[in-house]
């Protein structure tokens, strides 16, 4: 069946040339069928008038294949227990907190809370103003929970009770 299926799709997709070839028997339905899938008409004519015949055009497609398969690396899955691959992701959280606290100190050298509320004012439509207090909410829930699960880190490494008790 398999077989078959590939026959119609070489005669509905490949060129003229392709279909005599496997007709022929001088190029196999499996790698015509391929040759049709990897290249449209156009190409496939390019192809088999630089090779020569259509039997060299499809043996020079499926060895250019079987050569990009053989030379291409895995890339490797990053083990997640790794310390390294860790760091890599604590590096990358440290970054972005950096940059979130140099914008609130650029942001703290525009004015006081009511001018930079002003200038929001004055800049944005409503639509955008509400965006803005929303992002600014969620934003200030975020750093709130931050700074207290590092002050409760920051307590318990001064306290041993509350470092027991955490446990």
């Amino acid at each position: 069946m398999r077989s078959g299926q590939r026959a119609r799709y070489v005669k509905d997709h490949g060129t003229p040339d392709l279909v005599d070839a496997v007709k022929h028997g001088d190029v196999r339905v499996a790698a015509a069928a391929e040759f049709a899938k990897q290249n449209p008409p156009l190409d496939q004519h390019r192809l088999i008038a630089e090779h020569g015949s259509p039997a060299a055009a499809v043996q020079a497609t499926v060895k250019a294949k079987a050569d990009r398969a053989a030379s291409k690396m895995p890339e490797p899955v990053p083990d997640p227990k790794r310390a390294a691959d860790r760091a890599d992701g604590n590096r990358a959280r440290w970054h972005c907190l950096k940059q979130m606290l140099q914008a609130f100190l650029a942001m703290e050298n525009c004015g006081n809370p009511a001018q930079v509320a002003n200038a929001v004012r004055q800049l944005e439509t409503r639509t955008f103003r509400n965006d803005t207090v929303r992002r600014l909410s969620r934003a200030a829930v975020f750093a709130k929970a931050l700074v207290i699960l590092l002050e409760g880190v920051k307590a318990s490494a001064e306290d041993p009770k509350t470092a027991a008790t955490a446990e």
